[in-house]
């Protein structure tokens, strides 16, 4: 049991590492004269999607932290 609640817990902070990307290139644009509303669009999804998934993400959800916690699935490390 200890180890289920461990994984959930390391998938919540790959899942937190993976949005500080979005994050700074939203910032980044949004600092910009003319900023694109285009891609702070996209960035800010990025950040809501994963945000989405963090907050209704629980121990019991095995096989989508497994898929989180894969070093080869890059769905979770950016683009």
């Amino acid at each position: 049991m200890e180890l289920y609640n461990q994984d959930y817990e390391v998938a919540i902070e790959v899942l937190g590492q993976s949005k500080a990307p979005w994050v700074n290139a939203y910032w980044e644009e949004k600092d910009k004269s003319e900023p694109n509303k285009k891609l702070l669009d996209f960035y800010e999804s990025k950040k809501l999607a994963t945000d989405l998934l963090m907050d209704n993400l629980s121990p019991e959800d095995t096989d989508v932290i497994a898929q989180i916690l894969d070093p080869n699935n890059k769905l979770f490390r950016g683009l």
